[in-house]
């Protein structure tokens, strides 16, 4: 499972990387297609990254999980409290683990089955990982509207 895991946080690491720097090779298509084309098969492309992730509050504090399918936009969302909830209550805003998946019922029942696990599996998993709780989010250098 362990090298499961580490390969779950490259592959989502590259994705974000390849996503927020606008890297993301594009099908060959016919110049009579056009732009929309083009931006159609780009988005196409992107639409199938889905990503569970748990964010924290400090080093072994509380913890939330959470699957989404644009984690640069959820990310600024629990940074900045916009979404009122969990999170932005108890000041949720570093994200300490990332798994990416192309499906999104996997990510969904990968999701719910980690809220199951007794918080000292959670905390394992991420210490894995992560063993000093950084965010994660800092290492992306994506660049967040002001």
């Amino acid at each position: 499972m362990g090298n499961n895991i580490h390969y779950h946080w490259i592959l989502c690491s590259f994705i974000l990387y390849i996503q927020f720097q606008s890297l993301l090779p594009l099908p060959v298509i016919p110049a009579k297609a056009g732009i929309q084309a083009i931006i159609t098969m780009y988005n196409k492309t992107l639409r199938y990254n889905y990503f569970v992730y748990i964010l924290a509050n400090s080093r072994n504090g509380t913890i939330y999980i959470g699957v989404t399918n644009d984690i640069e936009r959820r990310i600024y969302e629990h940074k900045h409290k916009i979404v009122k909830g969990f999170s932005s209550k108890y000041n949720l805003n570093k994200l300490v683990y990332c798994e990416y998946f192309n499906n999104i019922n996997d990510a969904i029942t990968r999701e719910k089955n980690i809220k199951k696990w007794k918080r000292q599996w959670k905390i394992e998993l991420i210490e894995k990982e992560n063993p000093t709780w950084r965010d994660l989010f800092l290492d992306w250098n994506i660049k967040m509207p002001h």
